[in-house]
């Protein structure tokens, strides 16, 4: 039996946090970095731009810059930020485009390498404010759509990636990059024609892109085209003898196909390869789950934990698998292994937390899910300087209730600020932009704002003297979850859009009685279910029989 390298025994070759659980086709599209800036032209427009990779403004010709005074200084800003840029001095650079913001607050430039630093500082809020701005400055450059839609999958909400990468195909319809950015979200979503059409469009481009190849044969294994998906992972696997990738497709299709004596002795070729070496094993184990061959995949993760009971990442992705595949029992077994051997592992201690939660465990659960600030990709915590609360009345203080790091997140934790108001005198809450207007309508009694573009001493003006992210308050209030608050109903629908969709589906089904049920999910992880799992019986969704909507 094949032995491990001693650099998997010494330690963790592969984190298996870093492990995602929707592969992409390929190799993912390379995240715009520092070393993709756009500084701008300098001095004279002609001049080559900094790097073969930047792109370049079109103009400066922004109401500030139209002064001379103002131009000359702009200009010297940005000659001033390329060479702290090259310097690698990221503080000074930061401090140029700030200052350049000042005095041109239309410059797009400005404002898209200022949201790059940000997403690299991980302040998410701050460079989404500033790549929107700089999109909306210059919409015609697809280079700003495709930062923002990297963004977005940074902060796993593949809807509004899919939505800025769409825009900048339209500007851009033959660049490789974005339709792989847009390939890899829509198969994060499983939207298996798209992904079909999209890779096809790659491989009109590049007959040769491996990566399209092998987004293409996930697709038409979804679409149940198995001969074609099975030659497609083929030719991929000429052309890359060594990816793993592609020989777990092409035994997929192979086994599907009944082509028995060929699917056996590909298992047995990735079974050796994945027992030799651990990203090997977890690349296939992730393949194999994402074309709904789970056991094949924890086969693979068996055989690896039989070898060595103790190693994390093996663990780890098992039990990722038996939550998603709705067997919580194993999985919070193998989650609760993983803690005991790296209490610090954040993404194991979130999935325990969360599966405690979900089987009725609320106490230990609600207080073990701080951990999910600790969870790979994450955003960072709110940095305030008053207390963080914990529960008790403030009498004539103020608390704000800060976003948690999803929309979903944020709407599912809303809920509990209702039991605020007997304990504060004022209750603020801050969360995402898109979601302003509608907690503002829901809670009229509260202050509902946005990090982004807070007032001067709002705090102090406020009296607000405790903060607390709102994913903390059902543990911070002990809440009965038999008795959670808002339970009836608590968010407040946009009445012009409510008569207006009435009245679309009343004309589109007439006479018949009308229930709406709409969600659907940008987020390409879950910490305790499967976006295919998240399925909720309609007995439970508490319904009056006898109300229209």
């Amino acid at each position: 039996m094949p032995q491990f390298p001693s650099s998997l025994s010494a330690g963790l070759l592969h984190s298996a946090a870093a492990v995602s659980f929707d592969v992409g086709g390929g190799s993912r599209p390379a995240i715009i970095d520092l070393n993709c800036l756009i500084i701008g032209p300098v001095g004279d427009e002609t001049e080559a731009p900094i790097s073969a990779d930047l792109a370049v403004a079109s103009d400066l010709a922004t109401p500030a810059t139209k002064k001379p005074d103002l131009l000359a200084e702009v200009v010297d800003l940005l000659e001033r930020a390329k060479q702290a840029h090259n310097a690698g001095d990221l503080a000074l650079l930061k401090q140029h485009l700030n200052k350049i913001v000042e005095i041109d607050p239309d410059n797009a430039v400005a404002h898209f390498n200022l949201g790059v630093l940000f997403r690299d500082s991980k302040n998410f809020a701050e460079a989404e404010t500033h790549l929107r701005r700089a999109a909306k400055l210059d919409p015609a450059n697809p280079l700003y759509h495709l930062a923002i839609g990297e963004l977005m999958q940074m902060m796993r909400h593949l809807l509004f990636a899919a939505e800025a990468f769409e825009t900048a195909l339209a500007l851009s319809p033959n660049d490789l990059n974005i339709l792989a950015s847009l390939t890899d979200v829509r198969q994060r979503q499983r939207m298996s024609r798209q992904v079909a059409d999209f890779s096809r469009r790659s491989l009109a481009l590049n007959p040769q892109s491996v990566s399209a190849m092998l987004s293409l044969s996930v697709a038409l294994l979804w679409l149940g085209e198995t001969e074609e998906a099975a030659e497609t992972a083929g030719r991929a696997l000429a052309l890359e003898p060594k990816s793993i990738h592609a020989a777990v497709l092409l035994q997929v299709g192979l086994k599907r196909l009944g082509r028995d004596d060929a699917a056996a002795a590909a298992m047995a070729d990735i079974e050796k390869r994945a027992l030799a070496l651990w990203d090997q094993c977890a690349n296939a184990a992730e393949v194999f789950f994402q074309v709904d061959e789970g056991d094949s995949a924890a086969y693979l993760l068996r055989q690896v934990i039989a070898q060595k009971p103790d190693f994390v990442p093996a663990l780890q992705l098992l039990g990722r698998y038996m939550i998603l595949q709705n067997d919580a029992t194993e999985g919070l077994a193998l989650m609760s292994r993983v803690v005991e051997l790296n209490p610090d592992e954040g993404d194991a201690q979130t999935s325990v937390a969360l599966t405690l939660i979900r089987n009725g465990n609320y106490t230990e659960g609600w207080a073990r899910h701080h951990w999910r600030w600790q969870r790979s990709g994450c955003e960072p915590r709110w940095d305030l300087s008053m207390p963080e609360w914990d529960g008790s009345p403030l009498g004539e203080g103020g608390v704000v209730l800060w976003r948690e790091q999803g929309i979903g997140d944020m709407v599912m934790y809303a809920a509990p600020a209702i039991a605020c108001r007997q304990l504060a005198e004022t209750v603020v809450i801050e969360t995402n932009p898109r979601l302003r207007t509608l907690l503002q309508r829901s809670f009229p009694d509260m202050t509902v704002v946005c990090r982004e573009d807070l007032p001067a001493n709002f705090f102090e003006k406020k009296n607000i003297t405790a903060h607390c992210p709102i994913g903390d308050l059902p543990h911070v209030l002990k809440l009965d979850m038999h008795d959670y608050p808002g339970r009836d109903g608590f968010l407040t629908a946009h009445p012009t859009e409510v008569s207006r969709l009435r009245e679309r589906y009343q004309l589109l089904f007439p006479g018949k009685r009308l229930v709406g049920i709409s969600w659907r999910s940008g987020n390409s992880s879950c910490g305790c279910l499967s976006s295919r799992s998240r399925i909720v019986p309609l007995s439970r969704c508490n319904m009056g029989t006898s109300r229209r909507t």
